[in-house]
Formats: C-alpha cells, sequence, structure tokens
C-alpha cells in the first residue's frame, strides 16, 4: 500500500510562521515506524499576502503499520525562534489517503 498526505498551507506575508501536516506510523505496540510531513510552503513560494499552496507527500507504508498518527503542525521556521513571534500560518484541505499499489 502507498500513502498520500496533502493540503493547502500558507501565511501572512513577512512571517516567520508556517504549517505542515505530520503523519507518523506505529505498530501494534505503539512503536513508531517512520514519520513523513509535507514541504513548508516559504514566502517565496506565494505569490500574494496569504495565498495557500498545495503541498503532497506520497510513499510506501510501512510494513507493520497498525496504527497512523496524523497531526497539523504550527512553527516558526528555523532562525526565527527567538523573534517572539505568534504564528500567522494557515492550512486547508487536509487529507491522507491510502491506496493499494497496483
Amino acid at each position: 500500500m502507498q500513502y498520500t498526505i496533502s493540503g493547502y498551507f500558507g501565511g501572512v506575508n513577512n512571517s516567520a510562521s508556517s504549517a505542515r501536516l505530520r503523519v507518523t506510523f506505529l505498530d501494534k505496540d505503539g512503536k513508531e515506524l517512520a514519520a513523513d510531513k509535507t514541504d513548508e510552503v516559504k514566502e517565496s513560494d506565494r505569490a500574494d499576502d496569504m495565498v495557500l499552496v498545495g503541498r503532497t507527500k506520497t510513499g510506501a507504508l510501512p510494513a507493520g503499520t497498525r496504527k497512523i498518527q496524523i497531526g497539523l503542525e504550527f512553527y516558526i521556521r528555523a532562525g526565527h525562534e527567538a523573534d517572539d513571534l505568534e504564528t500567522d500560518a494557515f492550512a486547508d484541505n487536509l487529507s491522507l489517503v491510502l491506496t493499494k499499489k497496483s
């Protein structure tokens, strides 16, 4: 099987904040097998202020997966953690899809 995580992400321009979708694959005992996340949307990826940009990530479902945790992460981009900023990031239309490989 394979998985696809996707969504639209963005934020206010001139802000160091961003968002991403993270997925963690767990075995029957809750032990982490693997994790993945969508790529961040940087200010240079957005044409205008507050534009949402689509991001998709596809991969093989790890063998032994019995549980999947999915989380939406809002964060301040590296290098700006000490700037005492609030997150001005946005996300919409999030999905996790599992499909059989053909």
